[in-house]
C-alpha cells in the first residue's frame, strides 16, 4: 500500500506540474516526467508509454508537438494509475478504481449468502473430511503450497467457491477466477499468455479458478491441458456434476477429486446462528427473533445446502414487518411461506 500510495503521489505531482506548465502553447518545455520512477502500472501501458515517448523524441523543438505529447501523456498515466491502484487492490487487471467502488457497494448490498462467506479457514463450516485440522488440502493451503490441481465435486451449497476464495486469501500466487459459463478459450488464452509473462519476469505462479468448469466442452478443456500438465498454471475446478463423467479424463488425472458433501444439522445451525448474530455482515445489529420449530424447518428444508438456507432467512426477515416492540418475529409459517420444499438432486 505504502508503494502504491507514493507512486500515485509521485504520478499526481508529475501530472499538476505538467498541467500548469502546458497551459498554453507559447510556455512548452522540452521537460517531461520521469520516466518509470516509481510507477507500478501494467505492461500495455508501459508499452504504450514508451512508444509516445519515442515519438516525443524525435520532435524534441517543436512546441504544439510537446504539448500535444505530455497532455496525451497524462491522460494514459491517469489510466495506467488507475488501473495499477486496482491491481495492488488485488483486482483483475481490467478492472479501475472506479470499478473498484462499484463492487464494494455491490459486496454491501449482496445477498446475505455471499455476505456471510468465510473469510477464514476457520469460519469455514463442514466439510471436516477434507479441510479439518490436520487434513493434507488444509495444511497444503496454510502452507501455500498446492500440491497439483485440484477440482471441488460436490451438491450445491457446500462450500467450493468459499474453498476457491479462501485458497486466494492464502496465497502469494496470482489469483485468477472465471466462470466457465461466461468465459471461452479467447479469455482462456489471455490467462495463460499472463500467466507466461508473470512467471518469465517476476517468477510468480498463477491459480486459476474455473467456476462451473463442467461447463466447458473437450475443446475449451483441451486447451488448458498442457499449461497444467507443465505447471505453468495450478487449476481449481469447481462443478456439481460428478466429474468423471463431465471433466476430460487426461484433465482429471492431473487433478486431485475433493468431492463436498451436504451438510448436516448441527452444521447449519451453526451458519444460521451466525448469520443472525454478526453485526456486521448479517442480522445481529437488528432485533430479530425466530422459533425453534421456525429454525428447524428452515434448516431441514434447506436439504444441506448453506446457500438455500441463508436465502430462506433473508425472505423470511425482509419480508416480515417489525412488531409494536420492534422486533422482527420469524415464526414457523413465516418459514413456511420462506423455503416450502426440500430440492431433490439427481446424479448419474
Amino acid at each position: 500500500a505504502s508503494t502504491l500510495v507514493a507512486s500515485c503521489a509521485s504520478s499526481a505531482a508529475a501530472i499538476s506540474s505538467a498541467n500548469r506548465k502546458y497551459g498554453s502553447a507559447a510556455s512548452a518545455s522540452t521537460t517531461r516526467p520521469a520516466w518509470g520512477a516509481g510507477w507500478k502500472i501494467s505492461e500495455t501501458h508501459t508499452r504504450k508509454l514508451r512508444t509516445m515517448r519515442e515519438s516525443a523524441n524525435s520532435h524534441p523543438s517543436n512546441p504544439a508537438v510537446m504539448k500535444t505529447w505530455d497532455l496525451s501523456f497524462i491522460v494514459t498515466l491517469k489510466r495506467a494509475f488507475a488501473t495499477a491502484g486496482a491491481a495492488r487492490l488485488g483486482y483483475n487487471h481490467r478492472m479501475d478504481l472506479f470499478d473498484h467502488a462499484m463492487q464494494q457497494d455491490m459486496e454491501h448490498e449482496a445477498p446475505l449468502a455471499q455476505r456471510m462467506r468465510p473469510l477464514s479457514l476457520d469460519e469455514f463450516v463442514g466439510q471436516e473430511h477434507i479441510i479439518g485440522p490436520g487434513k493434507p488440502l488444509r495444511r497444503s493451503i496454510e502452507a501455500d503450497r498446492l500440491f497439483s490441481s485440484i477440482i471441488f465435486f460436490g451438491p450445491p451449497g457446500t462450500g467450493k467457491t468459499t474453498l476457491a476464495q479462501l485458497i486466494a486469501n492464502h496465497t502469494r500466487a496470482h489469483f485468477e477466477k472465471l466462470s466457465a459459463v461466461l468465459a471461452g478459450v479467447a479469455e482462456l488464452r489471455r490467462v495463460i499468455e499472463e500467466s507466461k509473462e508473470r512467471r518469465r519476469l517476476h517468477r510468480q505462479r498463477t491459480i486459476l479458478f474455473v467456476d462451473e468448469v463442467h461447463r466447458w466442452n473437450k475443446a475449451q478443456q483441451d486447451a488448458l491441458l498442457p499449461h497444467v500438465e507443465t505447471g505453468l498454471i495450478t487449476l481449481i475446478g469447481a462443478t456439481t456434476e460428478n466429474p468423471y463423467f463431465e471433466v476430460i479424463r487426461a484433465l482429471v488425472s492431473r487433478s486431485r477429486i475433493f468431492q463436498l458433501e451436504p451438510l448436516n444439522e448441527g452444521q447449519l445451525g451453526t451458519i444460521i446462528d451466525r448469520a443472525l448474530s454478526d453485526s456486521e455482515r448479517g442480522y445481529g445489529g437488528r432485533a430479530i427473533r425466530v422459533d425453534e420449530d421456525a429454525r428447524k424447518h428452515l434448516i431441514d428444508v434447506s436439504g444441506g445446502d448453506a446457500r438455500n438456507l441463508l436465502n430462506a432467512l433473508e425472505l423470511a426477515v425482509e419480508s416480515t414487518s417489525p412488531g409494536e416492540d420492534g422486533v422482527i418475529h420469524v415464526d414457523l409459517e413465516v418459514a413456511q411461506e420462506s423455503i416450502q420444499r426440500r430440492a431433490i438432486l439427481y446424479d448419474k
